[in-house]
């Protein structure tokens, strides 16, 4: 589906490389370092008791269907043999014990979804036909759990900005409105950090989110609070958003599974922050965090209008043996930002591969895309994003921002006369420089795009994947991530490019998750999901915090 429609004619036998120049390119990437570096350090001078506090364990989780999807959940309760009110109850418990450790919810509506447990017990107990019943609402009773930058009415919608007052959102986001349609019963709205615009989940106002895994560790960001009480065992399935890889990155940090769609087929209107730019429709996507593989296609066909179905071919039968399968393991050692996956990271995809030709006999080929290698450049694209909320704007206009403003906003920061946290503060660096390679040879970015979506969109089809590394590391301990800025570019490179992609945790020896990304050309979701459910089946899938 064409949402962006860049222009592929009369494309220059040159790449982008051949204008960024090197001597401009190592200036822009050292400048981005320095500052980060600068970041980091000031952030461990103000947090440092971050890195001296003992790991805390999670209580172990008390209920029996604690690993049951929520189509298995759905089936107990069609045969009534479970209630709504048990799993809502069971599933507020959970989130109550856990979220003292791991600080992952904003805020609660734990008495009103219990009332609609109730409601729901007695219209199945008043049903004859109870499967025509779940036919129409096919998430009828099941909770679930939202990310706080959409929209859940009655809860906190403020994307933990610290530049307006909290406010109370008055209507459901789309997507959580269609949820509700089918039956889900939302539970609570989950942390992350201010504006979304960090690597970890930590604001003045919500705090930091916790690792399940390891609480001295981050979940990433920015979906961080919902993949973070989906590790622990708190949701059955959540949902959340991505620009760059804020569902997938703390997917892989919490071990669950994580979705990107296709752009332009989920509802994305009830979302803080947001851009009328058609580019930010194009990057921007809404999906589902989920802890069984099965929930990914569950919950994305119900997230998707129905009159917008029929290029996904959802209902259509995937046999995962007549897939191709291609892999590569990154930029590689000659990457000029991008970091090598560690051992971990390169046996998952080695696991993956190696069971997908044991198990169903795919063919699976190691390639090197020229087109993906230095795929940080692709961002500028994104910073280049206009009407975007910010910290640094003077007025209602998101763009009414310059680099003054932006300058002031700092030296406020270190005198203590602001509370927005640093990872909001240096978008705004980060976007100039962006958007000052980009704009100067932004023609050539824009159709080295194209040739980049159009080349990897015929690769694959409609019957292969592509197997990359989610983040090179597993989670790291709180503040470190600002070291692995340009890191992102493994998952940001599929929003530029338009293409779906799953997170999918691969278990290999190790106390910490670790997951890679299958991903498919635009429209071919369903096949991220059949991958995603084979991996599951032979060597992977979600595994308790210890």
């Amino acid at each position: 589906m064409d949402f962006i429609n860049f222009s592929v004619e009369n494309v220059n036998r040159y790449d982008v490389r051949s204008y960024l120049t090197n001597t401009v390119k190592v200036l822009v990437v050292l400048t981005i370092r320095v500052l980060l570096w600068i970041n980091w350090l000031v952030l461990n001078i103000f947090t440092f008791n971050a890195f001296w506090k003992k790991p805390q364990t999670l209580p172990k989780i008390k209920f029996e269907f604690y690993n049951k999807s929520a189509a298995e959940l759905r089936d107990l309760l069609i045969s009534r043999q479970i209630t709504s009110y048990q799993i809502v109850e069971a599933y507020i418990n959970r989130a109550k014990e856990v979220d003292r450790i791991i600080n992952c919810v904003v805020e609660n509506r734990f008495e009103d979804a219990l009332k609609e447990a109730e409601k729901v017990d007695k219209l199945i107990a008043n049903t004859d036909d109870v499967k025509m019943l779940f036919g129409v609402q096919p998430l009828l009773g099941i909770p679930f759990t939202v990310k706080e930058n959409l929209a859940v009415k009655g809860l906190k919608h403020a994307s933990a900005r610290t530049r307006v007052p909290t406010r109370i959102a008055e209507k459901d986001a789309g997507a959580v409105e269609r949820i509700r349609r089918f039956g889900g019963i939302p539970l609570l709205v989950s942390n992350s950090p201010e504006l979304c615009m960090n690597l970890e989940t930590v604001s003045k106002k919500n705090g930091r989110a916790l690792n399940p895994y390891d609480t001295t560790r981050t979940t990433g960001g920015s979906s961080g609070g919902e993949a973070g009480l989906l590790g622990a065992g708190a949701s059955i399935f959540g949902l959340a958003s991505d620009l760059a890889g804020s569902i997938r990155i703390p997917c892989m940090f919490c071990g669950v599974f994580g979705h990107k769609p296709t752009p332009g087929y989920v509802p994305i209107e009830g979302h803080i922050p947001y851009s009328k730019d058609p580019m930010f429709d194009y990057f921007f996507t809404v999906g589902p965090i989920v802890k069984r593989a099965a929930d990914l296609k569950l919950v994305f066909k119900l997230l998707v209008p129905e009159e917008k179905q029929h290029n996904l071919r959802l209902d259509e039968k995937v046999n995962v043996s007549n897939l191709n399968i291609y892999y590569m393991f990154g930029e590689g050692n000659k990457s000029f930002t991008q970091s090598q996956p560690n051992d971990r990271v390169q046996k998952a995809i080695e696991t993956a591969v190696e069971n997908l030709e044991s198990h169903f006999h795919c063919k699976c080929q190691l390639v090197q895309l020229p087109y993906l290698m230095d795929s940080i450049t692709y961002n500028g694209a994104i910073f280049n994003i206009n009407g975007l909320e910010n910290a640094f704007q003077r007025s209602e206009d998101p763009d009414d921002w310059s680099f003054f403003s932006m300058l002031f906003m700092f030296i406020k920061k270190l005198i203590f006369m602001t509370d927005t946290n640093f990872g909001a503060l240096s978008w705004g660096p980060l976007t100039l420089l962006s958007r000052f390679t980009h704009n100067m040879y932004n023609p050539d970015i824009t159709t080295q795009i194209a040739r980049s979506r159009k080349q990897f969109s015929e690769m694959l089809g409609d019957n292969a994947v592509f197997l990359y590394p989610t983040f090179p590391v597993e989670a790291r301990l709180h503040n470190d991530l600002t070291n692995h800025f340009f890191n992102v570019s493994y998952t940001s490179v599929f929003n530029v490019l338009g293409v779906p992609a799953t997170q999918v945790p691969i278990k290999v020896p190790g106390n910490l998750p670790v997951g890679i990304q299958v991903v498919a050309a635009p429209d071919q979701d369903r096949l991220c999901f059949a991958v995603a459910s084979a991996l599951e089946e032979t060597c992977g899938g979600w595994v308790p915090p210890a």
